[in-house]
């Protein structure tokens, strides 16, 4: 949980992420989704506003071990 205060009066939402992920001995596969649910979110705030995190954001990666 984030907080917007020093006072710790004002929570900031954040966004929820997942991750599917295969993992074999020569090779990795990936797959995840940051803010899955599209929320609006700040990554950190400030007295006059915040910065406001990314949208739904999807990534892949695969990899090869040898």
């Amino acid at each position: 949980m984030t907080f917007g205060s020093t006072a710790n009066n004002v929570w900031i939402p954040s966004s929820t992420d997942t991750m599917f992920g295969y993992y074999a001995p020569h090779w990795d596969a990936e797959v995840s989704i940051k803010n899955i649910v599209d929320v609006e979110y700040f990554t950190t705030a400030q007295s006059a506003g915040g910065y406001v995190g990314q949208p739904r954001t999807y990534y892949g990666r695969l990899a090869w071990h040898y």
